[in-house]
């Protein structure tokens, strides 16, 4: 059994997604009320809802779930209608949608969630950061519309997780390889969702269009074309000049361009809350970082409102818990480590690392702490 390496986090900063779009500025040539030209960094890459390379907005558009995540957390019916839960938090029954189709005409019902389901337990170790896929004890489609999951034992967030874009979004039976399987790829990229892939040039340009098979309101944008442009520079210069509509995303466009957007006639900025968290990744088990009051005095020489102004001019804030107080659960209170070289010091002092009359620090011999990144 290999041993397992004991890492710990030093938070810095809350990461959040920023939104320019053209609204009045330069006009793209030959636009359409219709259509919205957007931007990113790279291709869309391999879009199998059980792949985890593809990129999370496209695989958004074009499949769906049992269930979704509203913004506020909540969770909210998709494919499935309503649901039960058992008694013993073991057993969930979904009772499906009806007069619902894959974009290839292909019957969206109880026995293509179960293939989906099958797929996915196929290659479950590829799924292992899901508690639910550990466990997962059947699933029983009693009717074309009724699926149901049988679980080994309760898991409080079972919703929150079928409600993840990947991998429960459901692929078109057609689609899998040998009708079964989605493991190795997949033949076409058909789903549910309101858009489907209608051209894709690697490296270059995704064109998706309205799924006129739409079980849903259909969207009023009947076409997303994504230009791959790789420099962020580019991409500022791009949406400047009217070449594309909208930048969205993390690091899509860095502070600086954001905040002269922000000023800019014809332009609309914005920003999400927080969806991620920047940090630095300690080794616990090696040299001076064992010692906690080492990785305590770490934290407190980080000056996060330093790097938060200096770098990234307000547009992320210090973080002082991997996970945002916006997210479900998440709004607890922990001990926060603020900037101070004087409690630094005094943690430094407790490990045994003392300073001489020139201010250097030594312990056991050594004069310096060496880390390596």
């Amino acid at each position: 059994m290999k041993k397992k390496k004991n890492f710990k986090f030093l938070l810095l900063l809350t990461g959040i997604l920023l939104f320019v779009l053209s609204c009045g500025g330069n006009v793209r040539k030959n636009a359409s009320k219709d259509e919205i030209v957007a931007a990113n960094f790279r291709d869309i890459r391999d879009l199998n809802p059980d792949n985890y390379a593809g990129e999370l907005y496209a695989q958004n558009i074009l499949y769906e779930g049992l269930v979704t995540i509203n913004k506020d957390g909540s969770i909210a019916p998709q494919l499935a209608e309503k649901w039960e839960i058992s008694k013993d938090g073991r057993e969930y029954t979904f009772h499906l949608r009806k007069n619902v189709v894959f974009s290839d005409g292909e019957k969206f019902d109880a026995k293509a969630v179960k293939a989906n389901f099958d797929a996915i337990m196929e290659n479950k170790d590829r799924h292992g950061w899901l508690e639910s896929v550990r466990l997962f004890d059947g699933f029983e489609t009693p009717d074309d519309y009724t699926f149901k999951i049988k679980l080994k034992e309760p898991y409080y967030p079972m919703l929150i997780e079928l409600g993840s874009i990947r991998p429960f979004r459901f692929i078109s039976p057609k689609a899998m390889k040998n009708g079964k399987s989605i493991k190795n790829g997949v033949d076409k990229y058909v789903g549910t969702g309101p858009y489907v892939l209608k051209s894709n040039k690697t490296d270059e340009e995704a064109v998706f269009e309205v799924n006129d098979k739409y079980w849903g309101e259909k969207p009023k944008i009947k076409t997303i074309r994504v230009k791959v442009i790789p420099e962020e520079q580019t991409r500022s210069l791009a949406l400047e000049k009217g070449d594309i509509d909208i930048v969205f995303g993390r690091d899509m466009i860095d502070s600086e361009s954001f905040k002269k957007f922000k000023d800019k006639k014809g332009f609309t900025a914005m920003m999400s809350e927080p969806v991620a968290t920047r940090m630095m990744l300690v080794n616990t088990t090696k040299g001076a970082l064992t010692d906690k009051n080492i990785r305590k005095a770490l934290q407190h020489v980080l000056d996060k409102k330093e790097i938060s102004q200096g770098i990234f001019e307000g547009t992320e804030t210090p973080a002082d818990t991997i996970l945002a107080k916006t997210v479900p659960y998440a709004n607890i209170d922990v001990p926060v480590y603020n900037y101070s070289l004087d409690e630094a010091k005094k943690l430094l002092d407790a490990a045994g690392w003392t300073a001489g009359a020139d201010g250097k620090r030594q312990k056991d011999g050594n004069n310096y702490i060496e880390l390596q990144c």
